[in-house]
């Protein structure tokens, strides 16, 4: 079984809930994971390539294709 979960901040939180989340395409993703949205934090996608990792709205259709046509695979996050 795949188990992902979110680095944590000082506070507790997943460091991916405090960055601003954006619709611009990443290029070569390396991995991504769902964000689900929980307490202070959105509902979003985070996607790590060789630059780092971005949090992408679940909006972006660019996103939304790639996973549709089985290119990427987003399983969601697991917050404990």
């Amino acid at each position: 079984m795949l188990l992902s979960v979110s680095k944590v901040g000082a506070w507790g939180q997943p460091l991916t809930c405090r960055k601003k989340c954006t619709n611009f395409k990443v290029q070569r993703i390396q991995s991504c994971v769902e964000q689900m949205q929980r307490r202070n934090c959105k509902h979003a996608f985070v996607v790590t390539n060789k630059r780092g990792t971005r949090c992408i709205k679940p909006d972006a259709v660019w996103l939304k294709e790639m996973i549709n046509r089985g290119e990427l695979h987003c399983p969601p996050d697991i917050h404990l």
